[in-house]
């Protein structure tokens, strides 16, 4: 450690140098006034609504700027990508889809279905030929319940499943995959006639399938399991804010007690929808709420589940009025993440040929992780040419990865290693900017939850340097 009198002299060497500018204060404690490390606290502000994987969710199609989203939701019958047993086309419906979603920015979020009320079967032709039973029901509007005992359904999902993996394990297009496939809307019940529902043997055949086919693409179903803290499965609530956070058994947090996974948040998303008669009436007055609605408490039912992403179509209809609007923004950025850099530490100069470390700070004051292995860059920059089109000078990953940085944890400190290419620095100096890396080319960037200008491809401005020299500017 430098004894107070060097100490001293370092820091008049950096004001001296016009280092030691407004807003940057002495870090580092090297000898060497040529290594030392400066620190500047970045404040916050909430991140974007349509951040990745997070926020409000409509039915897939364009929706043009109705309300902002990153993620549509897409539900696909059984039969449109199974056409006999271990024969599947996934292009003709699903990745025709998938790619329009992907065309817009967006990710998807997935359902596979065989019973969905007042549509017609999706089960596979084959199946029904070789006599699969289908049991009709009213309930719901009507439908056909298929037989899930039947061993060659079973073996048809099971195989389905295999393949479906196979295909689209980790493809960045997808953001999350329900399992569905069994009960009413693949939400794995048949309320009110449980005697429809696929037995419990199934069940797990399902889960057991998809846990080893999808060991990258998130995961979700609809109830816990009793061990659900072993499965790498998370939750869909598709009853949210209407039986979310009460105290009957069925409802979801009574649920996820029941199972012990008040935990499960940690490592598995939590999503679902927004219940549809609740949708259209929940960014209103209460006082202008039908007397008769049933309704929970939007933030609470949140801060219960930590929930990231909510079906909510209804946004997504039309524009709606500025006090909705502005309190459905509101509540799309208390899903999931929010992830600030509150503080970086940056070298005083930039030595052509040498290596440049900085440290940045990452917290997450959301409440939830971000459930993707998401890498950052910083990139050195000449900061002549203008954000977004910069020419990039260098660019090295930062030593982390943002799904580690959960909720109620102190900041983690990240390294970056840049190595400043040799020759004269531009004449308009360089700039440093964090710049998070995206799903796939054309997709929506993830923006840090920072008060700094957020240029549109998501970068974050950490400093500019003129003639090598770290200014106060940045």
């Amino acid at each position: 450690m430098p004894t107070p009198s060097h100490h001293h002299t370092r820091r008049q060497w950096l004001a001296r140098t016009g280092a030691l500018g407004a807003g940057w204060t002495l870090s580092g404690c090297d000898r060497s006034a040529a290594v030392a490390t400066l620190r500047r606290e970045l404040a916050h502000a909430p991140g974007p609504p349509d951040n990745p994987l997070k926020g409000f969710v409509p039915f897939t199609g364009d929706r043009g700027d109705t309300f902002p989203h990153s993620l549509e939701w897409a539900y696909f019958p059984l039969n449109a990508l199974m056409t006999g047993p271990g024969r599947f086309d996934f292009d003709r419906v699903f990745n025709s889809t998938i790619a329009d979603i992907a065309g817009r920015g967006n990710q998807a979020a997935v359902r596979i279905y065989l019973d969905y009320p007042q549509r017609p079967s999706g089960v596979p032709r084959f199946l029904i030929d070789n006599g699969l039973r289908l049991t009709p029901y009213r309930e719901h509007g009507g439908g056909h319940s298929p037989d899930y005992a039947n061993d060659e359904l079973v073996q048809a999902l099971v195989d389905f499943i295999g393949a479906f993996g196979e295909r689209y394990d980790g493809d960045p297009r997808i953001g999350y995959l329900t399992l569905g496939l069994l009960g009413h809307w693949g939400e794995w019940h048949t309320w009110p006639r449980d005697e429809f529902m696929a037995p419990e043997a199934l069940r797990r055949r399902v889960l057991e399938a998809y846990a080893a086919a999808f060991t990258r693409t998130p995961l979700l179903m609809r109830y816990p399991v009793p061990d659900a803290m072993d499965w790498p499965v998370g939750l869909h609530d598709d009853s949210f804010a209407h039986s979310t956070i009460g105290d009957s058994p069925w409802e979801l947090m009574p649920r996820i007690r029941a199972a012990r996974a008040e935990d499960l948040w940690k490592t598995r998303p939590i999503g679902g929808e927004v219940r549809p008669e609740v949708q259209p009436h929940l960014w209103k007055d209460p006082a202008d709420r039908p007397a008769d609605l049933q309704w929970q408490d939007f933030a609470e039912c949140v801060r219960q589940t930590r929930a990231s992403w909510m079906i909510c179509d209804h946004l997504f209809h039309t524009r709606r009025p500025a006090p909705e609007y502005d309190r459905a923004l509101a509540a799309a950025r208390s899903l999931g993440y929010d992830l600030h850099v509150p503080a970086v530490e940056l070298p005083p100069r930039l030595v052509p040929g040498q290596e440049a470390v900085l440290t940045v700070e990452w917290e997450n004051r959301g409440v939830a992780p971000l459930y993707a292995p998401w890498e950052v860059d910083v990139v050195l920059a000449d900061a002549a040419v203008s954000p977004g089109g910069h020419r990039e000078l260098a660019r090295a990953a930062l030593d982390g990865t943002l799904d580690a940085v959960l909720p109620g944890e102190p900041a983690q400190r990240w390294t970056g290693r840049l190595t400043v290419p040799a020759g004269a620095l531009p004449a308009g100096g360089v700039t440093l900017t964090l710049l998070p890396r995206r799903a796939f080319a054309g997709a929506k960037p993830l923006r840090c939850a920072n008060a700094a200008t957020r240029p549109a491809d998501g970068s974050l401005p950490l400093a500019l340097y003129a003639d090598g020299q770290l200014t106060d500017r940045g």
